[in-house]
C-alpha cells in the first residue's frame, strides 16, 4: 500500500487565507495570526515556513497587498501594469433572477445569436449538474463533498524589469511596422495586443485601436456602471483572424468565448458560433499581488501574484487550459506558440535547455495579424523572455461549511 501523505512533513493539508480591507489594522490581523499560530501548536499542527527571497529568512505567512497609488488608495493593477480581477464566470444560482440574466451577459454560456445564460452550477460546485448534466463530484460521499469545490493555489513571480526592457524594444519596433508614430501609443498597442485588452481593461474587440480606446473610454468612463459592463460583454466571432484581437493573446486563450465552435457555412448569412467547447473549460479565479516593482526593479527582487483558480474538475477546467490553451498554440492555429505574457518562453532564450528546444524550438515568437487593406506585413515579437516563473503551488479541497461541521463532529472522516 502506498505511504500515508500525512508523513510527508513538508506537504501542506490545510490553507487558510486571512482578508482584511486595506484600511484595517495590522494589529488586528497580526493577532488573529497569532491565534492560529497557538491554535496549531496546541493540537499538534506543524506551521511550514513559507518562500524567502534571497537571503532573506523565511516567512511566517505569504503576504499579499493591492498595489497602491501615490494617493495612498488600494489599485486594481498588478505589476505588468494591467487592471486585474476584470471578470468571472456566472453561473445559475449566484445570483437571483433577473439579476442573474443580467450579470450572464459576457461572463457566461453565448448561444451564437447574442443570448447568453449562466452557465450550470455544476462547472464551479460539487453536487450539481455540470454543463454535461453529470453530477460534479458524483464519485465522492454527497453529503461531504455537496456545496464543495477544488482550488489551485499558485505563487508566481513576475520578471518585471523583463518584461519593460521587452515591452519598450517591441513596442518602438512595432509601431514602425504598423505605421502608428506616436512611440506612447505604439507602446501601449502592442502591450494591448499582447493582452487583448489595454492596460485600463478596454478590450481590443471593442476598442481595436489607440483612436476606438480613446473613444471607448469617453463613452464608458472609469467608475460607471456601464464600463463595468462594457469590460466583458463581447465575443470573437466577427474577428476569426485575430485583426482586432490577435487570436493567440492572453485574453483570447483563457476564455475563448464563441472563437472554437464551428461556424455556420460560408454563404450563409447567419454566424452560429457558440461557446460550446468553451463552457467546460471556465474557471473562477482570483489574484492579489505580492511585493513592489519601482522604476528601479529588477528581475531578482520578490514580486508577483498568488493565484486562486476554483472549478469542480482540477483536470477538465484547470490543468487543460493551463496546459492546452496557455502553453499549447493548436487550437488557435499556431503551432507550439505560447501564451505571450504567463506560457512558457524558456525556448526564447540564447541557449535554451534540450527539452525546451525539442519542445518550442529555437526562439518563442508571437505573431500580430495585420489587416491586408492597411497595407502593412504582420508584426512577429521574436525571442520573448521569460515573464512568469511558478515558485510554488498546491491542490485544496474547499468544503463547505456543512463538511466543516461534519469533520468538528467527528462524523466523517476527511482523510
Amino acid at each position: 500500500s502506498s505511504a500515508s501523505p500525512f508523513l510527508d512533513e513538508k506537504t501542506p493539508h490545510i490553507l487558510i487565507t486571512l482578508n482584511v480591507r486595506y484600511s484595517a489594522t495590522a494589529q488586528g490581523l497580526e493577532a488573529t495570526t497569532q491565534f492560529i499560530e497557538k491554535l496549531a501548536a496546541d493540537n499538534g499542527v506543524r506551521v511550514l515556513e513559507g518562500h524567502n527571497p534571497p537571503g532573506k529568512p523565511k516567512q511566517r505567512y505569504q503576504e499579499l497587498t493591492a498595489i497602491f497609488e501615490p494617493d495612498g488608495k488600494p489599485s486594481p493593477k498588478e505589476h505588468f501594469g494591467f487592471t486585474d480581477g476584470i471578470g468571472d464566470p456566472v453561473f445559475e444560482g449566484q445570483y437571483a433572477r433577473p439579476l442573474e440574466e443580467l450579470e450572464a451577459r459576457g461572463n457566461g454560456a453565448v448561444d451564437g445569436k447574442g443570448n447568453w445564460r449562466p452557465l450550470a452550477t455544476g462547472e464551479f460546485l460539487l453536487g450539481y449538474p455540470d454543463e454535461a448534466q453529470e453530477i460534479a463530484g458524483a464519485a465522492m460521499p454527497l453529503a461531504f463533498s455537496r456545496n464543495g469545490a477544488f482550488l489551485a493555489y499558485r505563487k508566481l513571480h513576475q520578471n518585471v524589469a523583463a518584461w519593460r526592457k521587452f515591452i519598450d524594444d517591441q513596442g518602438r519596433k512595432f509601431g514602425q511596422v504598423f505605421g502608428i508614430d506616436d512611440p506612447d501609443a505604439a507602446r501601449e498597442t502592442f502591450i494591448a495586443k499582447l493582452a487583448g485588452r489595454w492596460s485600463d481593461g478596454a478590450p481590443l474587440s471593442r476598442a481595436p485601436d489607440a483612436e476606438s480606446w480613446a473613444r471607448f473610454n469617453q463613452e464608458f468612463p472609469e467608475g460607471s456602471e456601464t464600463r463595468a459592463k462594457a469590460l466583458i460583454d463581447f465575443s470573437y466571432a466577427d474577428d476569426p483572424h485575430g485583426l482586432k484581437c490577435p487570436v493567440t493573446s492572453h485574453l483570447r486563450r483563457v476564455n475563448t468565448r464563441d472563437a472554437l465552435d464551428p461556424w455556420t457555412a460560408v454563404g450563409q448569412d447567419e454566424k452560429a458560433a457558440g461557446s460550446v467547447l468553451n463552457n467546460r473549460r471556465r474557471i473562477l479565479r482570483r489574484g492579489l499581488p505580492y511585493g513592489s516593482s519601482g522604476p528601479d526593479t529588477t528581475d531578482d527582487d520578490d514580486h508577483g501574484i498568488v493565484m486562486l483558480v476554483v472549478c469542480a474538475s482540477l483536470v477538465r477546467q484547470f490543468e487543460f487550459v493551463q496546459q492546452q490553451w496557455i502553453n499549447y498554440g493548436l487550437d488557435a492555429r499556431a503551432g507550439n506558440d505560447t501564451c505571450p505574457i504567463v506560457g512558457n518562453h524558456s525556448q526564447g532564450e540564447d541557449t535554451p535547455d534540450e527539452e525546451a528546444g525539442k519542445r518550442n524550438g529555437p526562439k518563442a515568437k508571437y505573431v500580430i495579424a495585420a489587416d491586408p487593406a492597411k497595407g502593412h506585413p504582420p508584426y512577429i515579437a521574436e525571442a520573448i523572455p521569460q515573464f512568469v516563473e511558478t515558485r510554488g503551488g498546491e491542490y485544496f479541497f474547499v468544503p463547505s461549511l456543512t463538511a466543516l461541521r461534519m469533520i468538528g463532529m467527528g462524523t466523517v472522516d476527511p482523510t
